[in-house]
């Protein structure tokens, strides 16, 4: 009975997790919208990537417990899904921005 909890548990942090690495892309998203430039950016999207691959491991650990114990993977399969979206996204916004940086500094180079 203690398995069936730790699977139905560990799905749940998956989904949490997933959830939230794909709200961290969002927030992201928002401040650059508003043109809120500064480190705060840069460690939203640290923890976008950190919890999307919690989310991704979460996900496989409860999608494992929950065949060997017979119940649903539904949650976990979705915390899977959301981790590996949000991990994807916070690293496609990452390269943008080292490509961003990189081209901002050949133009400064240029006009100096």
């Amino acid at each position: 009975m203690e398995q069936k909890s730790s699977a139905k548990g560990i799905s749940i942090a998956a989904l949490i997790c997933g959830a939230l690495s794909i709200l961290s892309f969002l927030v992201w998203l928002l401040c650059v919208v508003e043109n809120s430039i500064g480190t705060g950016l840069t460690m939203i999207a640290i923890l976008g990537l950190v919890l999307g691959v919690l989310g991704i491991v979460l996900g496989a650990v409860g999608m494992v417990k929950a065949k060997k114990t017979g119940e649903s993977k539904a949650l976990a399969i979705v915390g899977l899904i959301l981790g590996i979206l949000g991990t994807i996204l916070t690293f496609v916004i990452m390269i943008m921005g080292c490509v961003g940086c990189g081209l901002y500094a050949g133009l400064l180079s240029q006009l100096s």
